[in-house]
């Protein structure tokens, strides 16, 4: 959904990127299949790393075959089989981005072309939230609808707060993504692991977006965090200390996981620790460019 969290494909060795390629593609495929062709439009690098996650917990393999797509008719790709981790990422997809759209339709900062986006999507999202919840009827997609709408009305009544804390907005989607990590979980080490992973990968993701957004919002009188806690000019180092503090903890969770398949370990630990912070780099230079 948002895309901030993606691999550092120089470090991969060539079979660490084809299985990478591999999921981003089975997970297309799945939510192509399970929720409909249109809601591939929402697939993100954020739900591919949750899919490695999701793989890495509970002990799961991805199988590649190699076949053609419609995206890619001439060339054969290796694409990853549907199994568990992939189909509840697509389902979870589906429940994200319908509640964050309705989310955006009650922002009053949400105006203009913008706003009429969103309307048209709506629909087309609550249609594939209805068909991952029949879809996918044991991992139990209604009620991570109610949590997930929960979480994100506590963020959207937080943004609404005059001088709100940009930590209290990241702790609220930070828990939003607890719970997405989390659900279908069964055993109570795994859902712990979960959460807190969830957790910190939610705050970062926050506050790398604030950091992308924030010249657009300053023009476009939107909401942001930053501006709303009255800074003026963005506090870089202040939120590069607290992004690589969150990657700095879910690095330590992940040390704490015994991950069967090294291929996967090795994905996970490039995103964290190289394709992270890489991202946060950019975005950084981004906001410094344009303030010349």
């Amino acid at each position: 959904m948002f895309g901030y969290v993606r691999i550092f494909e120089p470090e991969l060795k060539v079979r660490e990127y084809q299985l990478y390629r591999g999921v981003y593609c089975g997970l297309c495929r799945t939510m192509k299949k399970r929720t409909c062709r249109s809601s591939t439009l929402s697939l993100s690098y954020d739900f591919t790393f949750l899919a490695f996650f999701r793989a890495a917990i509970t002990d799961e393999l991805f199988s590649l075959t190699k076949e053609r797509c419609g995206l890619h008719p001439f060339k054969k790709r290796y694409i990853s089989k549907e199994n568990e981790a992939l189909r509840y990422c697509a389902g979870a997809s589906a429940v994200l981005k319908y509640y964050k759209l309705l989310d955006d339709i009650n922002d009053n900062d949400k105006r203009g072309l913008k706003r009429f986006l969103i309307r048209v999507m709506l629909p087309f999202a609550k249609k594939h939230l209805k068909r991952a919840i029949r879809s996918f009827p044991s991992y139990d997609l209604e009620l991570l609808s109610e949590k997930v709408f929960s979480s994100l009305n506590t963020l959207s009544e937080l943004e609404n707060t005059q001088s709100v804390s940009p930590d209290a907005c990241a702790d609220a989607f930070g828990h939003t993504l607890s719970i997405v990590f989390a659900h279908g979980l069964t055993e109570q080490q795994q859902i712990e692991k979960a959460e807190k992973i969830g957790y910190h990968i939610g705050k970062w993701i926050y506050f790398a977006d604030a950091v992308n957004d924030f010249k657009d919002d300053i023009s476009s009188g939107s909401f942001n965090p930053f501006i709303s806690a009255g800074y003026e000019l963005l506090p870089v180092p202040l939120i590069s200390n607290c992004m690589t503090m969150e990657l700095g903890m879910t690095f330590d969770e992940f040390n704490k996981m015994s991950i069967k398949y090294s291929d996967i370990q090795d994905i996970l630990y490039n995103i964290i620790t190289l394709g992270m912070p890489q991202r946060a780099k950019k975005i950084f230079e981004k906001h410094h460019s344009t303030e010349r």
